[in-house]
């Protein structure tokens, strides 16, 4: 299952309104409030005491999903799937929970997810398909579709990894909207990690600050990569990883850095 890049079934109808598919990245989702479904039901059903613990993981990862450089499509920004074990780290959940939600929610009588492919550039064809509030018949993609070739040897989104385009000196498009609060969380998680002896305390901020205007899960995606790997220059691998969360999103990291708040860029961490 983990060779197959999956999605959210009726993503863009169901949890992303008109309204925020103008914005670069969401800070929010929209959820049905209904019980009803017979997804829902058949969850129920399915794994009785375990369903809330289900559901919950079910939850997390629509907000995952949420983050994905293709929205409601599990897969990293080269195209290959989010490893489970990735979510597990990135949402703190148990991984036997999503273990146990994939293979239920992609069977043929749910098909809360269902499989896709991406491009190069982590871009999907159009998806389809049923929902957990929504009944109807799950159909396959509008378009013709490429063979998955990613392989087995599947890998969680690189931070550190460029996306091939150049985006130098792009103003990005949209109005940069600080989340201070946001970016001191994101800076103490970062040294906590890493002493001020090798990633100077700015650095940490800006990286935060550049994070929290977006891509927030950012530094939860950095930190998962490099844990357990001895990074030999903290402060070349922060401010590259950096570098190319800003260019996924169009802007240069000396931009985004000449328009963060001065006097949030001296704040000790």
């Amino acid at each position: 299952m983990d060779e197959q890049v999956w999605a959210i079934a009726k993503w863009e109808d169901i949890f992303e309104k008109s309204d925020c598919r103008k914005l670069k990245t969401l800070s929010w989702i929209s959820l049905p409030t209904g019980f009803n479904s017979t997804g829902y039901s058949l969850m129920l059903e399915e794994f009785g005491d375990d369903a809330a613990a289900i559901y919950g993981a079910w939850c997390a990862l629509i907000k995952v999903a949420a983050t994905c450089n293709r929205r409601g499509v599990l897969a990293t920004t080269s195209g290959k799937p989010l490893r489970l074990s990735h979510i597990a780290r990135l949402t703190g959940f148990p991984q036997v929970f999503f273990e146990r939600l994939f293979k239920w929610a992609s069977s043929d009588d749910v098909k809360w997810l269902i499989p896709t492919t991406c491009d190069t550039h982590g871009k999907s064809p159009g998806v389809s398909g049923n929902s957990p509030d929504v009944p109807g018949d799950c159909y396959p993609p509008h378009y013709p579709t490429q063979p998955n070739l990613t392989g087995q040897n599947i890998t969680p989104p690189n931070p550190t990894g460029d996306d091939g385009q150049d985006h130098s000196g792009v103003g990005g498009g949209v109005e940069l909207n600080w989340d201070v609060e946001v970016a001191k969380k994101g800076a103490e998680r970062l040294r906590r990690r890493f002493s001020k002896e090798v990633l100077p305390t700015g650095l940490c901020l800006q990286v935060a600050l550049a994070a929290s205007a977006l891509e927030p899960q950012f530094i939860s995606t950095l930190l998962a990569d490099c844990q357990g790997k001895e990074i030999g220059s903290p402060r070349h691998y922060v401010l590259k990883a950096a570098t190319n969360m800003t260019l996924r999103h169009g802007w240069d990291w000396n931009t985004v850095v000449a328009a963060m708040p001065q006097a949030k860029q001296g704040a000790t961490v």
